[in-house]
């Protein structure tokens, strides 16, 4: 009874001392693209997206490795596109539906450096029309070193953050592309 009691307490010791798994946080994913979307005049997109959908992300367990929700990914998702201009003043005023799927993160179990790569599956549809304008799989890398943090759980939240920041940043870059829908 006594070794368990010692195992219990050094158990108890060593997560404190390695501390806990914490969310993705949004503001550290959010990006502000206005400067690029300024250098598209005319892309039809500038204030006429609406955030319809997000799904794929997980919640983060404590006791086990951070995590990215669907809630923090999709309020991520929508501060950029607002702080980028394309966001439609009401959801109801939107000319354009955005569904996103975040289908993967590969995370590493351990390292000194943690690389993380993100897939999200985008989809932009013209409500009016149902005509789908984009329909991509963005893929991204952020890796953390140790000079970022020096516990391991937070260097892989800072790389979940910086892969989906990175993934954010490409599907806006890829939509200012787009000149006609794809049906």
């Amino acid at each position: 009874m006594k070794h368990i009691r010692h195992f219990a307490v050094l158990a108890c010791l060593g997560l404190f001392l390695v501390g806990c798994a914490s969310p993705a946080e949004v503001k550290n994913m959010t990006v502000d693209q206005s400067t690029f979307v300024a250098s598209v005049p005319d892309t039809p997109f500038k204030n006429g997206l609406t955030i319809k959908q997000v799904n794929g992300g997980e919640e983060t367990n404590p006791l086990w490795t951070s995590e990215v929700s669907n809630s923090g990914f999709g309020e991520a998702l929508k501060q950029s596109v607002q702080q980028s201009g394309l966001m439609a003043p009401t959801p109801l005023e939107a000319r354009y539906d955005v569904y996103a799927t975040l289908a993967s993160m590969d995370q590493p179990l351990f390292g000194l450096d943690f690389q993380v790569t993100s897939r999200v599956n985008y989809r932009v549809i013209e409500r009016e029309t149902l005509k789908t304008w984009f329909d991509e799989g963005v893929v991204s890398s952020y890796t953390a070193t140790f000079s970022d943090a020096a516990l391991a759980i937070q260097r892989l939240r800072f790389a979940n953050e910086g892969s989906i920041r990175e993934n954010i940043t490409e599907f806006i870059k890829r939509l200012m592309s787009v000149d006609k829908p794809m049906n």
